[in-house]
C-alpha cells in the first residue's frame, strides 16, 4: 500500500513520461495569451464595431459634402456674375460663360450671394423639421438604416438637380437651385440623418464611453474637413467648379455600400402589440378580400393613434425635465457651426481679399488643430473632469459650460479683428469651443432611459432643424446687410453669433443641473 502510495523505488526514473512529455513543450503560454488577444479584440469589436461602421459611413457621406462645398459657392457665385455682367457689361463674360473670379467680388454679387446661400441653407431645414417625428416613429418600427438610406438618396438627388442647374445655365434660371433642397423630402436631409448615426451608436455604446465614442465621430467630421476642402480645391483648378463638384456624386454612392453594414436598430418597446395582432388577423383571412381591407384600415388608424401616443409621451416626457429643455434649446446654436464655416469662405474672400481656394486651405489647418482637440485635448480633460467631479454628467455639464464661453468670445473676437492674423487666432480660439456639441449630447444621454434614446433624438432633430432653418439664413442675411452698411458692419455676422453663444452660456450657467439624471443616480 505504501508502495502503491509513493510508487517511487530505486528504478523509478528521475523524469516521469508525462512531465518529459511537457517539458519541452512551452508553446500552451503563448497560445493562451494568442486566444485572449483574440477574445478581448472580439470584445471591443462587439462594442465598438457600430462605431466603426459608422464613422465610414460619416466620412463617405460628409467627404463629398465638404468636397463639393467650395464649388459650389463658385458655381453660384458664377451664376450670379454672369446675370449681373450680362447687364452691366457683356464683354466681360467668356464664350462658355465663364467670368473671371475678381470680377465677382463687386458688392452687389456678393450681397446677392449672402441671400442666396441664406435662403438656401433655411429651405433645406424645412424638411428636417417637418419630418423629424414622421421618420422617427418610421425609424422605430422599420429600423433606422432605412431612413438613413432614404436620406442618402435625398442627398444624392439634391446635387444632381443642383449640378444640372447651375451646369446647364442656359436653359435653367440660377433661381431654380432652390429647387434642390425639394428632394430632402426623402429622408429628411441632415437634420434627420445625423441624430439618426448618432442614435445608433448611443444605443451600442456604453454610458461611460458615450463622450469619447461622440468625441470620436468629430475626429471623423475633422478628418473630412481636413482633406475635402484642399481636395476640392484642387479638384475645381483642375476640372472647372462644375466637374469638381460632380465628383462628390459617386462618393455619395458608395456610402450605400457601407449602410448595409449599419446595425439595422429599433426601439424595442415602440412598435404596439395591438398593431402586430392585426398584422396576424390579416395573415390568418388572407382569402377574405374585405376582412383585409377591414384589417388595414383598422391597421391605418391604430399606427395613427400609436403616432400621436408617441408624440404626447414625448412631449411630457421632455417637458417634465427643466434640465433637459434647456439642453435642448442651447443645442440650437451648436448647429450655427457649419453656417459659420460656410460663411468665413465668403467673409475672408470679401473682407481680405482672400481667393476661395486660400481661405479653403484655412479651413483644412483648423480642421488638423480640431482633430488634435478632440482626439488628445477633449478626452483627457473629460477624463480628468470625470476623475475630480466623480460623475460622468457632471464632467460633461462642465466641459460643457467652458465650451460655450470659448464659443462666445472667440466669435466676437473674430467680429473686432481687423487683419488677417488677429482674425486668424481669434477663429482658432473659437474652435477650442467646438467640444460644445458632443459634450451636450453626452450629457443629454443620461437623462432619458435607454428606451427613449429614439426619441431624445427625435427631439434633437427637430430642435436642430429649428436651428438649420434660422441658422443660414440669419448669418447669412445679416452679412447681407452688413455689407450694404459698410465698414465694421461687414463682421455683424459674427456679433450675431456672439450674443446668441452669450443667452446660451447664461441658460447652461443658470437653468441646468444634473439633479435629473436618473441613470447616475
Amino acid at each position: 500500500m505504501e508502495n502503491v502510495q509513493h510508487g517511487v523505488t530505486e528504478s523509478t526514473p528521475l523524469l516521469q513520461p508525462n512531465l518529459n512529455c511537457d517539458a519541452p513543450n512551452r508553446s500552451p503560454p503563448k497560445k493562451n495569451r494568442a486566444d485572449e488577444w483574440r477574445a478581448g479584440w472580439r470584445r471591443h469589436l462587439s462594442q465598438w464595431s457600430a462605431l466603426y461602421v459608422c464613422s465610414l459611413f460619416i466620412l463617405l457621406v460628409d467627404v463629398p459634402n465638404f468636397l463639393s462645398e467650395v464649388p459650389k459657392l463658385r458655381m453660384l457665385e458664377l451664376g450670379l456674375c454672369r446675370d449681373y455682367y450680362a447687364i452691366t457689361d457683356p464683354s466681360v463674360i467668356g464664350h462658355d460663360g465663364s467670368v473671371p473670379e475678381h470680377l465677382c467680388k463687386v458688392h452687389e454679387i456678393q450681397s446677392a450671394l449672402a441671400k442666396m446661400r441664406g435662403i438656401l441653407g433655411m429651405i433645406e431645414g424645412i424638411p428636417g423639421l417637418i419630418l423629424a417625428i414622421p421618420y422617427g416613429v418610421l425609424a422605430d418600427s422599420k429600423g433606422r438604416r432605412l431612413v438613413t438610406g432614404l436620406s442618402l438618396l435625398g442627398f444624392v438627388l439634391r446635387d444632381i438637380w443642383a449640378f444640372t442647374v447651375l451646369y446647364f445655365h442656359q436653359i435653367f434660371s440660377i433661381r431654380a437651385v432652390y429647387a434642390a433642397p425639394a428632394f430632402l423630402v426623402l429622408g429628411g436631409g441632415s437634420t434627420v440623418i445625423s441624430p439618426m448615426i448618432m442614435a445608433i451608436i448611443a444605443a451600442a455604446i456604453p454610458e461611460a464611453s458615450r463622450t469619447r465614442a461622440f468625441f470620436w465621430v468629430q475626429v471623423v467630421l475633422l478628418i473630412t474637413e481636413l482633406i475635402a476642402p484642399p481636395l476640392g480645391a484642387v479638384l475645381m483648378k483642375a476640372l472647372g467648379p462644375h466637374f469638381a463638384f460632380l465628383t462628390a456624386v459617386p462618393l455619395e454612392a458608395l456610402a450605400f455600400v457601407v449602410l448595409g453594414f449599419i446595425p439595422n436598430t429599433r426601439s424595442s418597446d415602440n412598435v404596439p402589440s395591438d398593431v402586430e395582432g392585426t398584422e396576424g388577423d390579416e395573415n390568418q383571412s388572407a382569402n377574405d378580400e374585405t376582412t383585409n381591407q377591414n384589417s388595414s384600415k383598422v391597421k391605418i388608424l391604430r399606427t395613427l393613434s400609436h403616432l400621436s401616443d408617441n408624440i404626447r409621451q414625448g412631449v411630457h416626457t421632455l417637458g417634465s425635465h427643466k434640465s433637459l429643455l434647456v439642453g435642448l434649446l442651447a443645442l440650437v446654436v451648436a448647429k450655427m457651426a457649419r453656417p459659420m464655416l460656410e460663411l468665413i469662405l465668403q467673409y475672408m474672400s470679401v473682407r481680405f481679399g482672400w481667393p476661395l481656394a486660400k481661405t479653403a486651405f484655412l479651413l483644412s489647418i483648423q480642421a488638423a488643430g480640431q482633430i488634435l482637440l478632440f482626439a488628445v485635448v477633449l478626452p483627457q480633460v473629460n477624463v480628468w473632469l470625470i476623475n475630480r467631479m466623480k460623475t460622468s454628467s457632471a464632467a460633461n455639464l462642465a466641459l460643457t459650460r467652458v465650451s460655450i464661453l470659448f464659443l462666445v468670445v472667440g466669435s466676437l473676437c473674430m467680429g473686432l479683428a481687423t487683419a488677417v492674423p488677429a482674425f486668424i487666432i481669434a477663429f482658432f480660439g473659437y474652435t477650442l469651443g467646438n467640444g460644445f456639441s458632443s459634450a451636450l449630447r453626452s450629457l443629454l444621454t443620461t437623462m432619458v432611459h435607454p428606451d427613449h434614446l429614439s426619441l431624445l433624438f427625435t427631439a434633437i432633430a427637430v430642435f436642430e432643424g429649428i436651428s438649420t432653418i434660422g441658422a443660414s439664413p440669419l448669418l447669412g442675411l445679416s452679412f447681407s446687410v452688413g455689407l450694404d452698411i459698410g465698414g465694421m458692419a461687414v463682421s455683424l455676422p459674427f456679433f450675431v453669433a456672439s450674443v446668441l453663444y452669450a443667452l446660451t452660456a447664461v441658460l447652461l450657467l443658470t437653468g441646468m443641473s444634473t439633479e435629473s439624471c436618473p441613470t447616475e443616480a
